[in-house]
């Protein structure tokens, strides 16, 4: 109706007193049009259907915006279309401000633009977004009106950017396009349709951010509530393991990068819980932490070196770098604080309950002429703050640059190509929002409850605890049992309540000036005697304070000589002094390794002190009451002495009044060091009675078990015979008899038998088998291979060592392929001695008078089946390369192993009976050489006979009784199999740094011998000469199957 007044003024006056909004405007729009010429019709007829099918185009640019609302890529697809059928133009862009208020390209199918690219606020657009208004313009343009162009592109001839509103009518981004169609550039009517599309995209997202925030609400609330209850689900295994539980679960609803917990220890508080920062401690009253716990309020903080209360020390000691910080309060049912849980470093928003940051993600579309182009990589690095001036773009000079389409050439169609900002996927730290703080208000507030509910619960479980364990020494100590017997009792129950490994009583020697190991769940610290003041032990009685050590090795006071001594390898240490009622202290009681790899508690601690309280009382009444075996023994000595002296008098000699004796295998490992074993302790020497040992001097005895821990034990020095008794010693000395219940007839048997099976070769023969298990011994002794492995794991390398080569006919596998022998047909040329060596082993364990597993349950000999052939197959030199990289690869021995892998020990132990059958070379010169010496022979033996079989003799065995050939063979297998080899061994496990240097100097031995036959002059030439190891081979050559095994 305007338009047609508009017209109808031009033909005759319209009265001033109608208006076209009255009930009569039908009638006098009626009358008028009757004086309209029909040119004049025709004019208003073509714009009212323009106007229509304008109306129509908004309409379904609307309902388009709309259907896809859903997904945010797609609705900002859909605008960028819609642009284009409503503004006759090149390129489109889509920015948006994100929550650093920076201008950032969120989508564009402008090929010149440059999606990484901040704009800063002197540009075009960033006057777009800081004055709200509409900016037009045509003409020449500068680079820094448009600077998110490329440099060296053609920039646009003609541009317009509308803002984009959101809630409150704030800026939440602009709308752009170049290069009109229109020779004039961008109109009005442009302007029109352009405010329209940015006005519906603006609403369209503020309600897609709306109910994105909404749907992570309801996420977070529902992930809230399943954390409560997994906390509650954990409430019966203590505090610190639902505080454990608290902090991983945070991870997920916070997504930042630390988060810690602490509680009030005193006038600190102690971090309980944290991935780098585990019983740190910081002051009560000072810093962030003290203002949550002064104030009871939250501190959120998005960049803590800011703030003046922020302890810069502890990102020192973490080698951590601190940014934003959200730290709560944790209160019990009376309101008072009983922790903190601190959050930092929010991260980006990539996680599963952020909030969203920015409206959207960004992506970028390039095509040109209807193909898509790929992206260009930048190698620029870009500033994240662009507080001033032009930001200025790199030039991209690795790949051509994209340009834009002419004026009237047609635009794309389809947007086949996308990719994310960089800007987006940086991994920036953000601070954190509001939202976070009240999701970390509701979080502290349900764990405050479930926190001390399981402090209460763990307090009656230890109240329970303490009262049976009380109760008990009660019945004990009221009962007519002897005191040695009543001792020991108590020892056993003490074991089993406190769950440790093992239990020791240690008693006062006043004469001597030491504690001697009285009573022991385990025989094997009986008769230990430790000096006042040495050791744990000794520290403990003298200092008349709990002692209790999570990590003995890394403790100047742990005695590591008594777990060389016992073969025993302790992890954890808990010491309390004995005291009666009277405050005599008299002793300590020790226990050793909390099972499951745990460590000592606080409340361990407590029981212990209770129990140590009975035992000393125990000790007092005995002496009082004067029971039989006491009295005997007192009335023997026809002195009267004051009771402690008495006592130290009864047991620091070899009097084993009641108490288990020794185990044979116990008695004969103890050796003479500071930390003195009781004078007549190796002369008991059950363990030698009918063998080959009990005739040679104790003294002797300690000498060959000490040797046994080292490179400098030469099996080849004693007879045959001899044998089976060092390869008792060594399975005894390890536990796996009590452990598993082995009884000592049946091993010995079986080890026998086991050496019967092996044939009379230069090389392959009983000998070497107890070589190899020696070498596992070794390195269970003097590395921490063990700190990694099972129990049944290290019986399985025992066995492995022992029988790996068993009935091994004294010629590689490869003769046996070459023969076709029934071997090679049976195992499909596949490890064909490796499988008949472990087949052999099994055979014989199926006797049930060597069946060393027989008191296992069905699963754990299932699984010891399987690591034995597993670690006898991986003696199979095809392997040995596989073991080489993979070693190298691993930067740490925690990286490398983890005991909670089968997969893991499994490769350890196999890794470990291969470096053990191939060790010789380790060893000291002397006992090298033998081995080396051996193998020649057997390999010049096999060739022998497969000349006679008129065989091809493998090349690297031929020729081996010449002098130069063999020892020329032996500096590769050196060089090249086994230095990298042993070097991966040493870096992941220090302590067989010595074995890398007794192989270097061998290896210098052996170049040595082959100087003896290289004619002089050439002699000086070949002298520095190595084979050089090649990292990345051209061609790759395959290691030997029956390489040198010394």
């Amino acid at each position: 109706y305007p338009l047609c007044a508009l017209a109808v003024s031009d033909e005759r006056p319209v009265s001033t007193q109608s208006t076209w909004g009255s009930d009569d405007g039908e009638n006098l729009f009626k009358e008028n049009i009757r004086f309209l010429s029909s040119d004049t019709l025709n004019v208003i007829a073509c714009e009212l259907f323009s106007a229509v099918r304008r109306s129509s185009e908004l309409m379904r640019v609307a309902c388009a915006v709309n259907r896809g609302n859903s997904d945010k890529r797609n609705t900002m697809e859909i605008i960028i279309e819609k642009t284009h059928l409503m503004v006759g133009c090149s390129g489109v862009c889509l920015f948006l401000l994100d929550e650093k208020n920076r201008l950032i390209i969120a989508l564009t199918d402008e090929a010149g633009i440059y999606v990484d690219a901040r704009l800063s606020w002197r540009s075009l657009v960033g006057r777009c977004a800081f004055t709200n208004e509409v900016i037009r313009q045509c003409g020449a343009l500068e680079h820094y009106d448009v600077p998110e162009f490329k440099s060296g592109v053609e920039l646009p001839e003609s541009v317009m950017y509308v803002p984009i509103y959101g809630k409150n009518v704030e800026v939440i981004g602009i709308l752009g396009v170049y290069n009109s169609q229109k020779p004039q550039g961008f109109d009005s009517e442009d302007e029109s349709k352009l405010v329209f599309v940015a006005a519906l995209a603006g609403y369209t997202m503020v309600n897609m951010l709306q109910f994105e925030r909404q749907t992570h609400k309801s996420e977070q609330v529902e992930y809230l509530m399943k954390s409560i209850s997994r906390m509650e689900s954990h409430m019966e295994q203590g505090p610190q393991k639902t505080i454990s539980e608290l902090v991983e679960l945070s991870y997920e609803l916070f997504h930042c990068e630390r988060i810690g917990f602490f509680e009030i220890d005193g006038d600190e508080m102690i971090c309980t819980v944290s991935r780098d920062f585990v019983d740190g401690r910081l002051p009560k009253n000072r810093g962030l932490i003290g203002h949550v716990v002064e104030t009871g309020e939250i501190v959120n903080i998005p960049d803590a070196y800011k703030d003046s209360r922020f302890n810069k020390a502890v990102d020192l000691q973490t080698m951590f770098r601190t940014t934003s910080i959200l730290a709560a309060p944790v209160f019990d049912e009376n309101s008072k604080v009983i922790g903190v849980i601190q959050c930092i470093n929010k991260k980006q928003s990539q996680g599963k309950f952020t909030d969203p940051i920015g409206i959207a993600n960004t992506y970028n579309i390039k095509q040109e002429n209807g193909e898509s182009r790929m992206p260009w990589s930048t190698k620029s690095a870009f500033t994240d703050v662009i507080s001033e001036g032009i930001l200025e773009v790199p030039e991209m000079s690795t790949c051509p640059l994209p340009r834009s389409p002419k004026k009237g050439r047609k635009t794309r169609h389809s947007y086949s190509y996308k990719r994310s900002s960089s800007f987006y996927l940086k991994n920036e730290i953000v601070p954190f929002p509001k939202a976070d703080e009240l999701l970390i208000k509701a979080l502290a507030k349900s764990a405050g409850v479930v926190i001390v509910k399981a402090r209460l619960f763990r307090k009656l479980v230890m109240a329970q605890r303490k009262n049976k364990a009380l109760i008990h020494v009660l019945h004990v100590t009221s009962t007519d049992m002897d005191l040695p017997d009543m001792l020991d009792e108590i020892a056993n129950a003490t074991c089993e309540i406190i769950r440790a490994n093992r239990i020791s009583i240690f008693l006062i020697d006043n004469d001597e000036k030491r504690l001697c190991s009285v009573v022991s769940k385990d025989s094997e610290m009986m008769n230990l005697c430790v000096p006042l003041g040495k050791g744990i032990v000794g520290n403990c009685f003298m200092s008349k304070l709990t002692i209790r050590v999570d990590d003995p090795y890394n403790d100047k006071r742990f005695l590591q000589e008594i777990d060389r001594a016992t073969g025993y390898v302790t992890t954890s240490v808990l010491a309390v002094p004995i005291a009666d009622a009277h405050g005599n202290y008299v002793g300590v009681l020790q226990a050793l390794n909390k099972n499951d790899n745990k460590k000592f508690t606080s409340e361990d601690e407590d029981l212990l002190l209770s129990i140590s309280k009975e035992v000393g009382e125990s000790i007092r009444r005995g002496l009082v009451m004067l029971d039989t075996k006491t009295r005997e023994l007192l009335l023997a000595e026809k002195t009267q002495y004051p009771w402690q002296s008495a006592m130290m008098e009864i047991y620091s000699r070899n009097y084993i009044i009641g108490l288990p004796r020794a185990t044979p295998v116990v008695a004969s490992l103890r050796s003479e060091v500071s930390t003195s074993i009781s004078n007549n302790t190796t002369e008991i020497g059950d363990l030698y009675k009918n063998t080959e040992l009990s005739v040679w001097p104790s003294k002797r005895r300690a000498e060959i078990l000490e040797s046994m821990a080292t490179c400098n034990f030469d099996v080849l020095e004693y007879d045959e015979n001899i044998l089976d008794d060092f390869s008792f010693l060594m399975f005894a000395n390890t536990q796996v008899l009590e452990q598993f219940d082995i009884p000592e007839e049946i091993l010995r048997n079986f080890i026998n038998a086991v050496g019967t099976k092996y044939l009379d070769n230069p090389y392959h023969n009983y000998y070497h088998a107890v070589h190899v298990l020696q070498s596992v011994y070794f390195c269970l002794r003097k590395t921490e291979m063990h700190k990694f492995l099972c129990n049944i794991d290290i019986l399985g390398i025992l066995v492995s060592a022992l029988c790996h080569d068993i009935n091994h006919p004294g010629h590689a596998s490869d003769f046996e392929i070459k023969t076709d022998s029934n071997l090679s047909l049976l195992y499909n040329d596949v490890s064909v001695l490796e499988n008949m060596h472990a087949h052999e082993t099994f055979m014989l364990l199926q006797d049930e008078e060597f069946n060393i597993f027989a008191k296992l349950d069905k699963a754990d000999r299932k699984e010891l089946r399987k690591i034995i052939i597993n670690a006898i197959l991986a003696t199979d030199m095809t392997h040995h390369k596989n073991f080489t990289t993979k070693l190298g690869e691993k930067s740490s021995v925690e990286e490398a192993f983890d005991v909670e892998d089968a997969s893991a020990r499994q490769f350890l132990v196999d890794v470990f009976v291969h470096a053990a059958d191939i060790s010789a070379q380790v060893y000291t010169w002397e006992i090298a050489f033998k081995w080396e010496e051996r193998i020649n022979r057997e390999f010049v033996m096999q060739v022998e006979k497969e000349r006679r079989l008129g065989l091809t003799p493998s090349s690297f065995m031929a020729e081996l009784d010449q002098p130069m050939k063999r020892f020329k063979s032996q500096l590769f297998f050196c060089d090249v199999i086994l230095k990298p080899f042993w070097k991966g061994l040493a870096m992941l496990f220090p302590g067989l740094h010595g074995c890398v240097e007794q192989l270097e100097t061998n290896r210098l031995m052996y170049q040595e011998e082959l100087n003896k036959y290289i004619p002089p002059e050439v002699r000086d030439e070949n002298t520095h000469e190595e084979v050089k190891v090649t990292l990345a081979p051209i061609q790759k050559e395959k290691v030997p199957t029956a390489w040198p095994l010394v």
